[in-house]
């Protein structure tokens, strides 16, 4: 069952415009896998391209997704948009955990210096939010 908490868009988390986006979410689909790389798709339908001209579906907005058990930071990494019935138009969106997309747009990555690869995996995950698991070298 999708509620208001399911998903909301930051930025855009006034009450109405949050129950607005719950009540036209027609599908989410959720692939959770070990490298964390979670990605959750999104289909709605928008009636007029209302929320669309609102930009709440803007590559790089942050959303807060809640599954029911946790909240996780996603960012919308992709959109795309198709004619529906009639005034309503089908907008599938991609979102994927914030941490993944900024090191993705990470255009300008800077150099770390380290000696071993160890070092420097853990420097790129403190930089960019991530929990860091590795074996030191010996």
């Amino acid at each position: 069952m999708i509620s208001d908490k399911t998903l909301i868009i930051v930025g855009h988390d006034q009450a109405v415009a949050v129950r607005q986006i719950a009540q036209h979410v027609t599908s989410i689909t959720v692939s959770y896998t070990i490298d964390g790389a979670s990605q959750v798709t999104v289909e709605l339908v928008d009636e007029k391209l209302a929320m669309w001209n609102a930009n709440y579906f803007a590559i790089g907005n942050i959303c807060l997704f809640n599954d029911g058990t946790m909240t996780e930071r996603y960012m919308i990494a992709s959109h795309e948009i198709s004619n529906g019935e009639g005034e309503y138009f089908k907008i599938t969106l991609e979102l994927r955990t914030e941490a993944i997309q900024r090191m993705k747009m990470n255009k300008k990555p800077q150099g770390f210096r380290s000696t071993t690869g160890y070092e420097f995996a853990q420097k790129v995950a403190k930089e960019f939010g991530l929990g860091f698991i590795g074996q030191p070298p010996k």
